[in-house]
Formats: C-alpha cells, sequence, structure tokens
C-alpha cells in the first residue's frame, strides 16, 4: 500500500483578505465590504484542498507579528494537523477586491520582508523530522531565502523515500529542477516559458515539459494554461485537457487547488489520468469561488462529469 499522507510546507505564506466594492477608481476612496481573512500561500491553499478531498495532510509554515496571530487563528479554525514556526517578522499580506459593477477582481499581492535564517533553518529541521509519502513545496521563497532552499530540501526528502511536488517559479523552480528530486512540477505556460528562455506555444510547451522528464528532472510535468486548460507529461504519457466551462469569479488558489487534485490522487496510488481529472476539476471549482473560497469538495465532485482527458502522442 502506498504511504498516503501529504505533507505541505509554506516558507512565505500570506495572509489574505478579501472583500468586494461597488466601483474601483484611481484616486477615490474605495469602501469595501464583506470582508474575510483567510490563510494563504501555495502550500497553505493545497493543504486546505487536499483536506476539503479528506485526503491525509499536514502543514509546517511561518508566520509572524499581527498578522501572523491572525494567521495562526485561522490555520487552527481549520482543524488541519499543523505546526507554526513563529518568527519575529510581520506576515505577509494580499487582498483582493471583486468590483460588484464590473465583475473584475483586483488582487494586491506583497511579496513579503527578509525572514531571519534561524526560523528558515528551524522549518526545514522540522520537515526533516517529519515522515510522509508526499511532500509539498508550493509558493514562493521569502526574498532572501538562497534560491537552492526547495532543492535541498526535496534532496533531503527524495533521500528520506518522499515523493516532492513542487509549485514555484524562477530560479528556486530551475535549481529544484537541476537537483533532479522531484517528482511532480507544476509550472503555469508562463512559468514553463521562463524555464525555455523563450515564448512557446502549445505543441513546443509540451515537447518542453517532455524533455523536462526526458532530463530525469522530474517525474511527472503538469502545465496549466488557464482558460486554455493544462496539460500533463510522463516518460510513457502525455495527457490534455480543455478547461472545464463555468462562470468565473475568481482566479485565487486555482493552481494551487489543481496541485492539491493531483497529488491527493496520487499519493493515493491513483492513475495518471485519474488524478489529472481531479486536478482539472479542483481547478475549475476554485474559480466558481469568489476570494480566496478556494474550491469545495462537492463541486469539485460535480466538476468530474465534465472533464474531457485527450491522450497527445509525442510532438
Amino acid at each position: 500500500m502506498p504511504n498516503t499522507t501529504i505533507h505541505c510546507l509554506s516558507l512565505n505564506p500570506a495572509l489574505d483578505i478579501a472583500s468586494v466594492a461597488d466601483k474601483v477608481q484611481s484616486t477615490h476612496k474605495t469602501r469595501v465590504s464583506e470582508q474575510n481573512e483567510y490563510p494563504g500561500g501555495g502550500a497553505i491553499n493545497v493543504a486546505r484542498v487536499v483536506d476539503a478531498l479528506k485526503g491525509s495532510v499536514s502543514l509546517t509554515y511561518l508566520a509572524g507579528g499581527a498578522y501572523g496571530q491572525v494567521m495562526q487563528n485561522a490555520v487552527n479554525a481549520l482543524n488541519l494537523s499543523n505546526h507554526c514556526i513563529c518568527t519575529d517578522t510581520d506576515t505577509r499580506i494580499s487582498y483582493t477586491v471583486l468590483e460588484k459593477l464590473t465583475g473584475r477582481e483586483f488582487r494586491f499581492v506583497s511579496g513579503g520582508a527578509a525572514i531571519a535564517e534561524v526560523y528558515l533553518q528551524s522549518a526545514i529541521t522540522h520537515v526533516d523530522s517529519i515522515s510522509c509519502g508526499t511532500l509539498v513545496l508550493s509558493g514562493s521563497l521569502p526574498i532572501n531565502a538562497p534560491m537552492d532552499t526547495y532543492a535541498q530540501i526535496a534532496l533531503s526528502a527524495t533521500g528520506r523515500g518522499m515523493k516532492v511536488v513542487l509549485d514555484s517559479s524562477g530560479e528556486a523552480l530551475r535549481c529544484a529542477l537541476e537537483s533532479a528530486s522531484i517528482y511532480m512540477v507544476k509550472p503555469s505556460f508562463g512559468e514553463l516559458e521562463q524555464l525555455a528562455g523563450k515564448k512557446l506555444d502549445e505543441s513546443s510547451g509540451i515537447r518542453f515539459a517532455q524533455s523536462i522528464v526526458q532530463q530525469k528532472q522530474a517525474a511527472i510535468v503538469a502545465v496549466s494554461m488557464g482558460k486554455h486548460g493544462a496539460f500533463v507529461c510522463t516518460e510513457n504519457i502525455t495527457l490534455r485537457s480543455p478547461a472545464v466551462r463555468v462562470k468565473v469569479r475568481s482566479a485565487v488558489g486555482a493552481g494551487d487547488s489543481f496541485v492539491a487534485g493531483m497529488t491527493t490522487q496520487l499519493a493515493c496510488g491513483k492513475t495518471l489520468e485519474e488524478a489529472f481529472r481531479y486536478g482539472i476539476a479542483a481547478g475549475a471549482a476554485a474559480v466558481m469561488t469568489t476570494g480566496t473560497n478556494l474550491c469545495e469538495a462537492e463541486n469539485i465532485y460535480k466538476m468530474l462529469a465534465n472533464v474531457v482527458v485527450i491522450p497527445k502522442g509525442n510532438l
């Protein structure tokens, strides 16, 4: 039986604040209402969705200052098994405003402050003590963290028999892939182009993703393309799925939900196609909710019937 436990690590989480306004205008005071706070940042979002899908999940994250205390309270309210590394630096915030007049969503995301090395190391040391089947590394790194941070964590985890799922960008993503210790990587199409160093169309994007697998940098490459759907490549299989048509209310957390849907099913030993279907369904369910509510399990199950998966040959 596979080890189905999933642990998520968030080194740069955010307190996500979502609200609505009648209209957003520059230089004018914009009054908002219906404000809600959610614990956010890649790995925390992934953990929330894995938990909604009844997966066995736990979480390690950093938090500090007044926003960090709100974050801790919000995480504890989820009843997730979690371990917080308390820092002396304020947790960053992101702010989302839904404009009622147009249905447009405005997102403001802070990069966050530098985190003392001692706190980063405490988080890494804690993860080193954990036994799980899958380790999810998702989200940005603190601005002062070495670019090979995820690479080093992945190497350690792989050496202890874990499968590492990575969702990051830029040099942190590149360094981790070069460590050849990644089980599944989930770049957006734009992030895939960054890795390639050039513009790609879908066919060349699939070829480049396949090359990542062929070079043994990752066993699975899943690429999200927003309204155009997604594709996934392994050594022997390439699958493509168009996006499920739903009323889009927010794009927040769609990629994280996609990762969670796939990871939950892969951890349970499901086939790549089954896992891909759950990823597409979770991403679609996420855009159906406002702000940072993320997806609801019942909507994921409803969306599964609408997911179309198309096998692709090597291009």
